[in-house]
């Protein structure tokens, strides 16, 4: 399991021509993952990761191995490897069947990954096999959809 440590995170926001730098702790990107994510029934853990590769929160029991993090923001980079790589997430290798739009989506036998990047995250959803990969999509992509909105 990469350390995240229990420093406070800065997160560099844009505000119309000039740069702001906003500190953020880990108790409030906790909530998203908690509730937004695994609490919906529709995921079975999740992550919010930097994208510089650094976990933000992360569900209990879920741990991105070694340089995880950082590859999985340099797919977003260029998706068209994505296809024919796939996509490791937890140590498990997951076949790419889509990457557009800035998600990428993986499956395993009868599991799965979504990972959708903000402006400077990255959301990742899995589902397991009592998930429906549907569900596990929509909430991804709505809390995603909900950081892009807020300005992360």
């Amino acid at each position: 399991m990469i350390d995240t440590g229990d420093q406070d995170l800065f997160v560099l926001r844009r505000a119309r021509s000039n740069h702001e730098i906003i500190k953020v702790d880990r108790g409030y990107w906790q909530k998203f993952v908690d509730e937004y994510l695994v609490g919906t029934g529709a995921v079975s853990q999740g992550a919010i990761i930097g994208r510089d590769g650094n976990i933000w929160a992360i569900s209990p029991g879920f741990e991105l191995k070694d340089g995880e993090g950082k590859q999985i923001v340099a797919n977003f980079k260029d998706t068209s490897n994505v296809s024919e790589t796939g996509v490791t997430v937890g140590g498990i290798e997951y076949v790419a069947t889509k990457a557009e739009n800035g998600s990428i989506y993986g499956e395993k036998d009868a599991t799965g990954v979504i990972l959708v990047q903000t402006t400077h995250a990255v959301v990742i959803g899995l589902y397991g096999e009592k998930q429906q990969p549907g569900n596990a999509t929509a909430v991804t992509e709505k809390l995603a959809q909900y950081l892009i909105e807020n300005g992360h």
